[in-house]
């Protein structure tokens, strides 16, 4: 097996038999981020969330968190919810009216529901 020059890491896929050492002049981590810069505009970020989201309005944030949190077994009598917001678009939904519902059943089922809402959509300024 041949040495690298000190300071320089080795490329186990080499295609030859023998490892490849990177450029010395370029630390190991920079080797390995580079690539992911140079992916095209609109690519899905590493764990498979889309990076830009979409508008949507209160009323529509809430009727959906709403219709979705009724099909959550144990949940089917919450009424009412709120949608409370910061400057720059990102949400927290609350329930407000649990009905018959638990109420750790129904935080769960929400937390779940407002996390899938955050990946995809961002609250249009009224």
């Amino acid at each position: 097996m041949s040495k690298a020059p000190l300071g320089a890491v080795t490329d186990p896929k080499a295609e030859s038999g023998a490892p490849k050492p990177w450029p010395s002049h370029l630390p190991a981590v920079a080797v390995i981020l580079l690539p992911l810069f140079k992916k095209p505009i609109g690519w899905i970020a590493a764990m498979g969330f889309e990076r830009y989201t979409i508008g949507i309005s209160r009323a529509d944030l809430m009727r959906d968190c709403l219709r979705d949190l009724h099909l959550w077994p144990g949940c089917e009598t919450v009424e009412g919810l709120a949608v409370l917001v910061d400057a720059r678009g990102k949400f927290t939904v609350h329930i407000v009216d649990y009905g018959l519902a638990e109420k750790r059943v129904a935080d769960r089922a929400l937390r779940c529901i407002q996390r899938e809402r955050l990946r995809r959509f961002h609250l249009k300024a009224e």
